[in-house]
């Protein structure tokens, strides 16, 4: 600390000053008295002033110090999730009892899902990993099924590597899902799911890169994907082994001129290898949150379709989808709510004899369904049952976390009639028929408890491929003339299915 030299000068001065002092400056000892005191408050002062300036060579001023602590980092987080879920089903409806699913050929013997009560399914198993390290995370899943009797068959589901770059959005980059609809699992909650998961426009998950950022009300995501997810394992389909829809390769051989539809091994080994595969598709989606009027959005998809054994000097096509959609609050009911036109424009020769067909395929199974239509959907749900006052006080110990109802409604609307001279498996003449929509309607409860996830569902439909197959008839045999499949569904033929899913998340 520097020596007070200076003040100590001042100080003797003045007091020589005053003690030489004329009369006439210090007429009473009273005035003396008073100088005295104000040259020790200036005394006084001198000496903060010094203090301060020799503490702020050492320490910097405190709003200088409040800076640096706010722009310290924050902490990051650091978690790794490893988990999974394995799921069960009761099944009860329109299931035929007969030997097998087909009228000869190798087929899967049975069927517990239509005798006497129904029958119990080993529905799914999968395992999750899943990381966030700072500003990178990382979600990884297979996925395990098996199927009445047969032996199983598996995929990866999903594997992606995403970065947070704060206010310029998120990236993701690898087996990632594919942003359309109001939501991950579009506008449903059941264990069905809407008819825009079996064209492939929810809960789809294909190999590129998304990009997604919110600007104050609204949610944008733009995404790239070169391809599909890649086929499974295990299965005996040629590009149907996983979870989501696609359009596919398959090697069904079809009669163009009858329709007629054999599957591989039961034609002396001769097969189709025919078909088509996404690549370079391109998603927009926006998603505006309304201070009144809930979430409204859209969504758009535009790609190419890589074609194999296309007998057309162009063998490729192109697909395009748009979709208007919406969720909105009314007190503890929710509506989801969409409308969907899509379209793949096929090459005017294709091995099975009508572009207004594709293969499409999903769970180790391909069939074709219509390349042009509107799918409207909705669902409604209320969240406002308290399971204390409806559950009975004998099984508290056992007593849901919520309870959830809700009716879901959805449609394929084809644009597509049969071609001229084509007839039914009875004979009858069908050419020019419309291809009949497919409808699906559920009534159903979801009920959480702890890890315990429990979807009850009661489903009506008229061609969905996981709801009843007793059609009467060769079923899969001709194209224009099956119950099941979302193609010209010719039969029309209204089914049920009672579904109990439980699953388990560890």
């Amino acid at each position: 600390m520097r020596p007070m030299i200076l003040p100590m000068a001042v100080l003797t001065v003045v007091c020589a000053g005053l003690l030489f002092a004329s009369p006439v400056i210090a007429d009473t000892a009273e005035e003396l008295r008073q100088r005295i005191e104000k040259l020790e408050k200036e005394l006084e002062q001198a000496r903060k002033e010094l203090a301060e300036k020799e503490l702020a060579e050492v320490e910097p001023p405190k709003e200088e110090a409040k800076d640096v602590v706010a722009e310290a980092p924050e902490g990051k987080k650091r978690e790794l999730k490893i988990g999974g879920t394995i799921g069960v089903s009761y099944a009860y409806g329109s299931y035929h009892q007969r030997p097998s699913y087909a009228d000869s050929g190798p087929g899967i013997t049975g069927d517990r899902r239509g005798r006497n009560v129904g029958g119990v399914l080993l529905d799914t198993f999968r395992q999750n990993v899943d990381f966030t390290y700072d500003d990178w995370s990382g979600s990884f899943e297979y996925r395990w099924w098996w199927y009445l009797k047969n032996a199983g068959y598996s995929s990866l589901s999903r594997a992606w590597l995403g970065y947070d770059f704060g206010e310029n959005g998120t990236l993701k980059a690898g087996i990632v899902r594919v942003p359309f609809g109001p939501g991950p699992f579009g506008v449903s909650s059941s264990w069905f799911y809407d008819q825009h998961f079996y064209v492939g426009l929810a809960d789809d998950r294909d190999t590129g890169i998304r990009w997604t950022n919110t600007f104050d009300k609204l949610t944008l995501d733009l995404a790239y994907y070169l391809q599909a997810q890649p086929n499974g394992e295990g299965g005996t389909t040629r590009d149907a082994i996983r979870y989501d829809y696609d359009v596919a390769k398959w090697d069904t051989v079809v009669n163009p001129e009858t329709g007629g539809a054999t599957f591989a091994g039961w034609n002396d080994g001769q097969l189709c290898d025919c078909g088509f595969q996404e690549k370079h598709q391109f998603n927009v989606r926006g998603i505006y949150a309304t201070d009144n009027f809930g979430e409204l959005g859209a969504s758009f998809q535009y790609g190419l379709l890589d074609g194999t054994n296309i007998p057309s000097d162009d063998d490729d096509g192109t697909h395009v989808a748009v979709s208007a959609h919406a969720k909105n609050s009314f007190g503890d009911f929710t509506l989801y709510s969409q409308i969907t036109y899509y379209e793949y424009d096929l090459p005017d020769q294709v091995p099975w004899g009508n572009k207004d067909l594709i293969p499409m395929g999903g769970y180790d199974f391909a069939w074709l369904t219509a390349s042009r239509a509107w799918v409207p959907a909705f669902n409604i749900r209320y969240s406002g049952l308290d399971p204390k006052a409806i559950w009975p006080s004998l099984l508290d110990d056992i007593r849901p976390d919520s309870i959830m109802p809700y009716v879901e409604w959805s449609s394929i609307m084809k644009l597509a009639k049969v071609p001229e001279g084509m007839t039914n498996v009875a004979g009858q003449d069908i050419g020019g028929q419309a291809f009949n929509d497919n409808q699906l309607l559920i009534v159903g409860t979801a009920i959480a408890r702890n890890g315990w996830y429990i979807l009850a569902d009661y489903a009506f439909s008229n061609g969905n491929l996981f709801v009843g197959n007793d059609y009467g008839g060769c079923n899969f045999c001709n194209i224009y003339d099956t119950g099941g499949g979302n193609g010209a569904s010719g039969r029309d033929a209204w089914q049920n299915r009672l579904n109990i899913n439980f699953r388990y998340y560890f």
